[in-house]
């Protein structure tokens, strides 16, 4: 047989208030059941421990059934009256808390929780505890889900039976069938729980835990109204000190996509992983310890420090303020079989402060390209700066024959002149206000966020003629053709022996205004690694201003010996000149395929 071990349940109740408060109880699960309610006295300010079942039943002792469930009144205002039940068995070291919750906050028929664990923890293997309690007047019938994501992004759900309730009933879930054929795969990385009842909403309530068949390991889930809760956002302290590790999960309650955007303070810095992605139904898990100890780059390519043991967590929905996710953090030290859990949230959604682009200008030529990025930066609902992080706007170029700018922010000079790169978004202002009922709420007013950069694209070389003789052969010429002046030298023409050294003069236009082009090593002749030549002299660049014209001549020869046996015979030649302003300019040219002309 089973070893039996005793549990033992302790009530803990608080008068937060300067008056009495009589607090009226009433529990289900003892044998014998108490013949009627038992009605107690706090004074101001006081708090009381009880223990279960002898305290509230009226002294007539009894014994503690496997579930159960307990029920409190009071005369005072909502807020009064703190309570917190706790569960333990000392000889397996199974613990576990009790939250109560007032059935007139519930907005909707419907239970979710984030963070379910599943599968094995330091060797034991963990079942889920789902204990449902019908507090309504009539039957009740529960439909329940389990989605998941695996460690690869697969997704799928995982379908409860249905289970009916009758009014005033207590019962376990029947899950060991279901999990069971249902075949959860062991890779998995998140999941949640998802129940919808009959009946009002508040007339269910419910409790779940992942609990080792040892009982030393005991995860809670707490079982959340979403619509009742206060604000898509949460602030958690996070631990990651010795063996303990912190887990913070954020689950999509909707049918659609949902983003919010995610930082971790700690004393000295700040880690930012900026906007993320939650699917339909889905839990988001990020690992504080793996983030640190793997010591995954951030938005900014910053690390935590491995010395960072604890901080805060804060994170916010990004879009309107309707509650469609919920999140809690979870710290746990496995070694010792220990876990809690915080869930609070922040009184309304981060605001929009201000969004900029990086960089905020930027000058080149045609052809070159820059990678624009726009940032926002937030405020939380208590007025504090957020860490700036990236958004993808919708991108646009005020001059397409300058500039041309594609989805991503990857913009391209096409021809000179000055252009403004632009990029909106959709980001929200929160606004606290009050209900009739004294509870505060959000509002939310969406803008159009814009952040622009201005873009020169600077006049370049127009490279024109590049002409290549020796001492013995007649000239040949080439024009440069296409995007980018870009041509093939053939210097293996039977004019120009391989021994023999072959002058090149490559010709161009300069753009007007030019006041002068810079010597080497601003310009360049270069050559191929696997050249057949070899760069025996540059001249410096000359410049003709009447013409705005100007030339550059090198001389190479053919490679031989130990150097011989190249490939390729290009050539490249970069010129870089100023303006009378003292702004840059700048043209590269390959010079190729020489056709032979006769002088």
């Amino acid at each position: 047989m089973p070893t039996m071990y005793a549990t033992s349940a302790r009530l803990a109740l608080s008068n937060t208030t300067d008056a009495p408060l009589m607090v009226t109880t009433r529990v289900d699960g003892i044998a014998p059941p108490p013949r009627e309610p038992l009605t107690l006295t706090l004074a101001p300010h006081e708090t009381r421990l009880f223990e279960l079942p002898r305290d509230l039943n009226g002294h007539h002792g009894g014994t503690l059934s496997r579930v159960g469930g307990l029920s409190l009144a009071h005369t005072g205002t909502p807020g009064a009256l703190l309570a917190r039940a706790f569960i333990v068995q000392p000889e397996t070291g199974f613990s576990s808390s009790v939250q109560f919750i007032d059935p007139g906050k519930s907005k909707s028929a419907t239970l979710h929780g984030t963070g379910l664990r599943l599968g094995r923890v330091s060797g034991d293997e963990l079942t889920p505890v789902i204990v449902a309690r019908n507090i309504g007047d009539t039957e009740a019938v529960i439909t329940g889900r389990i989605p998941y994501t695996t460690n690869d992004g697969s997704m799928s759900v995982l379908a409860l039976p249905q289970f009916r309730l009758s009014a005033g009933e207590t019962k376990q879930l029947p899950l060991a069938e279901a999990l069971r054929s249902g075949h959860l795969p062991r890779n998995l990385k998140s999941a949640g729980l998802e129940f919808e009842y009959t009946g009002a909403p508040g007339s269910v309530v419910m409790a779940a835990q992942s609990m080792s068949s040892t009982g030393n390991q005991v995860f809670r889930v707490p079982l959340l109204d979403p619509m009742a809760q206060k604000s898509s956002t949460g602030g958690y302290p996070w631990s990651i000190d010795g063996d303990s590790a912190t887990v913070v999960y954020i689950k999509n309650v909707t049918d659609r996509e949902q983003k919010y955007a995610l930082q971790l303070n700690y004393p000295g810095g700040t880690y930012t992983l900026g906007e993320q992605t939650v699917a339909a139904g889905q839990t988001a898990a990020h690992d504080l310890r793996a983030l640190r100890d793997r010591q995954t780059r951030d938005l900014w390519g910053r690390a935590i420090p491995q010395d960072a043991a604890s901080g805060q967590v804060h994170w916010s929905l990004r879009g309107p303020s309707r509650i469609v996710l919920i999140g809690r953090a979870e710290q746990a030290d496995l070694s010792n079989g220990v876990s809690s859990s915080y869930a609070c949230q922040n009184c309304c959604g981060d605001s929009f402060d201000s969004g900029w682009m990086d960089p905020g200008s930027v000058e080149g030529t045609v052809g070159d390209v820059t990678f624009f990025t726009a940032i926002e930066q937030d405020r939380s609902c208590y007025g504090s700066l957020l860490a700036p992080f990236t958004v993808n706007p919708s991108w646009e170029s005020s001059n397409p024959a300058v500039a041309i700018c594609d989805g991503g922010g990857m913009t391209t000079g096409v021809g000179p002149g000055s252009a403004i790169i632009s990029g909106r978004w959709m980001v929200y202002q929160r606004v606290i206000a009050a209900e009739s009922g004294g509870f505060e709420e959000c509002t939310d007013e969406a803008i159009n966020a814009l952040a622009e950069a201005l873009c020169d694209v600077l006049p370049a070389v127009n490279f024109t003629r590049a002409t290549a003789k020796t001492r013995t052969s007649q000239e040949t010429t080439a024009q440069f053709e296409g995007f980018g002046n870009v041509l093939t030298a053939n210097l293996d023409d039977p004019d120009c022996p391989g021994s023999d050294r072959i002058s090149v003069i490559v010709s161009f236009l300069v753009p007007n205004n030019t006041a002068r082009l810079l010597p080497q090593p601003d310009t360049r002749v270069t050559l191929d690694r696997d050249n057949k030549y070899e760069l025996i002299s540059v001249s410096n660049p000359e410049y003709i201003e009447s013409v705005d014209r100007g030339f550059i001549e090198f001389v190479v020869q053919r490679r031989s010996g130990t150097n011989a046996g190249g490939t390729s015979n290009k050539i490249t030649v970069r010129i870089v000149g100023q303006f009378e302003n003292g702004r840059s300019f700048f043209g590269m040219a390959d010079v190729s395929s020489l056709q032979k002309v006769i002088w």
